[in-house]
């Protein structure tokens, strides 16, 4: 759907705040007497508990697992009605216990982007919302992952490369001070539209002469959407705005390239990891199926190994509509310094 990452997002929002597992209590990987039996239902279930992992998830609770023929019940057309689904989970699970060493590489990747996260901005203006996914989903769907910068961790900013504003007209005073260091430490600031950062979260003007120096000293896309929908730029002008500010700041050392485009994708997300030398990189594909090319540090390698099938792959890796892939590249270490 439209929103394939969120859970992922709130995820990697947790772990932002401390780098520790995260325990999902109560996971509706399935609606409340959900009458959809379709094909893609266990896929995405078996995609979400992956994911789930790969974002930080370490405890995993799903509601609920229990059945009943009550059709007034919530255990109505539970998972223990969906026998594929629990193959497909039962499957991912023993993948990554079994794959636990390579997943948690993948898990401390370096966090070289942060997207600063306006509690006020999103309890008063229903765009901050949306504007903050967007910039999540164009930095995942670039191999980077995200570090949230809260308002009341702002000196975390400090350990990233690229620090992006969403559409987010109501901050904290301190946020633009902190913002100011930052790129006076030589930080690259991104804001998406010219109305962000104007009031303080007491509905004040900003410091005029604070916004001027982030302003002019920022990379400012001229970002246009509403609670639902990102009008301007589109999201493929969004990812390639972001990927070459990446390249600029020497991050962007990881690309899945389509192989029928010869472009890189704009439906796939990915993340990186190293493990004893090998590069290892978890895929999930949102688009249609499709086959890609791997470049690691401006390289292409052609050879690895799917490490959940564990079969030998040449040239192209294929990636089916919400099946992750786990490839492994033995040495290729080397190649992103």
């Amino acid at each position: 759907g439209d929103h394939n990452l969120s859970k992922g997002m709130w995820y990697d929002y947790m772990t932002s705040y401390k780098n520790v597992p995260v325990a999902n209590t109560e996971d509706h990987i399935v609606a409340n007497r959900d009458i959809d039996f379709s094909k893609e239902q266990h896929l995405f279930m078996a995609r979400d508990i992956w994911q789930g992992v790969i974002h930080g998830v370490g405890i995993n609770d799903i509601w609920n697992w229990a059945r009943t023929y009550n059709k007034l019940s919530d255990s109505w057309l539970s998972i223990l009605f969906r026998p594929d689904a629990i193959k497909y989970i039962s499957e991912a699970n023993l993948d990554m216990n079994r794959l636990s060493y390579e997943i948690r590489a993948i898990q401390q990747e370096s966090r070289d982007v942060g997207i600063i996260y306006s509690d006020v901005s999103n309890l008063v203006d229903e765009r901050t919302a949306r504007s903050t996914y967007e910039a999540y989903e164009a930095v995942q769907y670039n191999g980077k992952r995200v570090k949230f910068i809260t308002q009341t961790l702002l000196e975390n900013m400090m350990d990233c490369k690229v620090v992006i504003v969403p559409l987010m007209p109501y901050a904290t005073e301190e946020t633009l001070v902190t913002l100011k260091k930052y790129i006076e430490n030589g930080g690259r600031v991104v804001i998406m539209s010219d109305e962000s950062l104007a009031k303080t979260e007491r509905n004040a003007d900003m410091n005029a002469e604070l916004r001027e120096f982030v302003y002019s000293n920022a990379t400012v896309i001229p970002y246009e959407g509403t609670f639902n929908k990102m009008k301007s730029p589109s999201r493929s002008e969004f990812q390639e705005l972001l990927r070459n500010i990446f390249k600029e700041e020497g991050i962007y050392n990881v690309s899945v390239i389509d192989t029928e485009t010869g472009k890189p994708t704009t439906d796939v997300e990915f993340n990186t990891g190293v493990y004893n030398g090998d590069v290892v990189i978890n895929l999930v594909n949102y688009g249609t199926d499709k086959k890609v090319k791997i470049m690691i540090g401006g390289t292409e390698v052609t050879e690895c190994i799917e490490m959940r099938s564990m079969e030998n792959v040449k040239d192209a890796v294929e990636l089916k509509q919400f099946v992750p892939v786990l490839v492994k590249f033995p040495g290729a270490e080397k190649l992103l310094k």
